[in-house]
């Protein structure tokens, strides 16, 4: 009935403290992965190619490290610096007389 209302967890009485330090751990990780992330209700700026995700500093980080399977967040993709200058060496390497016409 509480879950149905809303509630996100509870607790049997007695309290079990095993269970209890268990439960904290979880909540301590998941806030832990919010602060990593900077944000969790903005949609996280992720790589197309690697699949890195970037924090609110502008670190990329694999995603495992930032997000739980399961955790509802929502990508923007975009491309992370290493793999946008490896496209652009590739892009040139392919295609050497591209780069001159652009300029």
């Amino acid at each position: 009935m509480a879950l149905m209302a809303g509630g996100a967890d509870f607790l049997s009485k007695p309290i079990n403290p095993e269970e209890l330090a268990m439960r904290l751990q979880v909540t301590r990780r998941l806030i832990g992965f919010a602060d990593k992330a900077g944000r969790i209700d903005e949609p996280l700026p992720s790589c197309r190619r690697c699949r890195r995700v970037a924090n609110a500093e502008g670190e990329w980080w694999a995603m495992e490290t930032l997000v739980e399977e399961g955790t509802p967040v929502a990508f923007r993709y975009t491309m992370c610096p290493e793999c946008a200058e490896e496209r652009e060496r590739v892009r040139v390497t392919a295609h050497p007389f591209r780069s001159l016409r652009a300029a």
